[in-house]
């Protein structure tokens, strides 16, 4: 109606009518042209909602669909006189929702908008794309390499599994394999599949003990995972070789003071490797006997549907010489 409403308006529109009471006039007593339904919504909006005003927006969410439904051929309402013919005085004008024309300035922001946006969905997608491709040039490359071959990987001891030992050649030379009295999932953050580590050591590669699917690579959700073996007494192993289908599993062999160390800086890092799909025996050098031995996997095998996993099969514990 172009009359505001509640007290302390702007000084360039004129207050509302009030009633006796001192309610506001409701819109359509002003204009017989408003809808009923608007003009009743707009006056209980004011009103207490102790005493029948609305409580939610859903109510005038509601009339607003009702009254646009049946006024969904008519795009402007001219302006309507107190008697009723068009054109009246501005004061008893309706006012009315018309899209605005942009202005010049305004236009040049929008353009720079959609300019910025447009190029960083190119390099988005670019980098989507690049992604993409490596993935899969990766994955050929390694799916090309013929059939499985041992990888051996040698280091000396440290005491910290944050950086990759360096390669080293004074592996003893291997003996008798060594079955551990029992082995357990080792894991510094939650747990994956602690019931089926004990099939690393049942004899059988085709029973598996598996990791959790993850979205993301380690060290993302966890530093890692692992299988912790605990001998019988003190052992110096020579080798350590996996069986697994997960080949590009990366893995650390460390030796432990106990089952369930704390953190692994108070391990020492004896070896280290790449699975391949099948078996892979990873040369070991140990300084001192030790009664506890940790596979210690830092990175997963990628499942090709962009998650990663890996599974073992079995791991042997061969003694040095």
């Amino acid at each position: 109606t172009g009359r505001w409403a509640l007290p302390d308006g702007p000084n360039a529109v004129p207050g509302a009518p009030t009633g006796p009471d001192g309610s506001v006039v409701p819109p359509n007593i002003l204009h017989s042209n408003v809808p009923p339904e608007l003009s009743s919504i707009a006056v209980r909006s004011l009103e207490d909602t102790a005493v029948g005003g609305i409580r939610t927006s859903a109510a005038i969410l509601q009339v607003l669909d009702q009254v646009a439904e049946e006024q969904a051929a008519t795009s402007l309402i001219p302006t309507i006189a107190a008697d009723g013919k068009p054109g009246g005085d501005k004061d008893d004008a309706v006012w009315i929702t018309k899209k605005p024309e942009p202005s010049r300035g305004q236009r040049r922001k929008l353009t720079v908008w959609f300019t910025v946006v447009a190029v960083l969905t190119l390099a988005i997608v670019v980098w989507v794309v690049t992604s993409v491709i490596g993935f899969f040039s990766g994955s050929s490359s390694s799916a090309g390499g013929g059939p499985p071959v041992a990888v051996t990987t040698t280091a000396p001891p440290h005491t910290s599994s944050s950086a990759p030992p360096a390669p080293s050649s004074t592996a003893a030379n291997p003996g008798a394999a060594i079955t551990p009295q029992s082995v357990s999932e080792f894991n510094l953050k939650g747990s994956d599949n602690p019931g089926k580590a004990k099939l690393v050591i049942d004899g059988d590669p085709t029973t598996l003990w598996k990791s959790n699917t993850y979205k993301q690579q380690f060290p993302l959700y966890k530093p890692g995972i692992g299988i912790m073996a605990t001998f019988g007494q003190p052992v110096k192993l020579a080798q350590v070789a996996i069986d697994s289908p997960s080949a590009g599993t990366v893995v650390e062999i460390h030796t432990a003071d106990s089952a369930q160390p704390t953190d692994l800086t108070t391990t020492q890092t004896i070896g280290n490797g790449t699975l391949v799909n099948g078996h892979t025996i990873i040369n070991v050098t140990m300084s001192q006997p030790s009664q506890y031995i940790l596979v210690w996997i830092t990175q997963l095998a990628p499942t090709g549907s962009g998650s990663f996993q890996s599974s073992i099969g079995e791991i042997t514990y061969t003694q040095a010489q």
